[in-house]
Formats: structure tokens, sequence, C-alpha cells
């Protein structure tokens, strides 16, 4: 089976990712931006879900 040459990073990266995703998705619902807050919000959502399968699948570099 060949492995993934997709870019990966360890997971404390992924966890600021995530954070500042959220971060911004609050700022933008705070600012009455609710089509950015809401792209932010599920990009946050789906890249924190993506992040811990490959933590659970035990491919982190950390």
């Amino acid at each position: 089976m060949r492995e993934s040459k997709a870019l990966t990073f360890p997971i404390w990266v992924e966890a600021i990712i995530v954070i500042v995703l959220g971060v911004m998705a609050v700022v933008e619902f705070r600012h009455d931006q609710f089509i950015w807050s809401g792209i932010f919000g599920l990009a946050a959502v789906l890249y924190a879900v993506s992040a811990f399968a490959r933590l659970k699948k035990g491919s982190d570099h950390a």
C-alpha cells in the first residue's frame, strides 16, 4: 500500500489551527458576519475531526 504524501502537522500545530479558526468564527459572529462565521466554524470542526481521526489511527508525527 502506498503511503500518502499529504501534508501533515504535529498534533500541537493542528490544535493551534483549530483554536485560531474557532476564535475567528466567534469574532466574525460578534461582528454580524454570519456567513464567514459559519465558514470558519465549519472549517474548525472539520479540521478537528480530521486531526482526531488521524490521531486515533496512529499516524501522528509528534
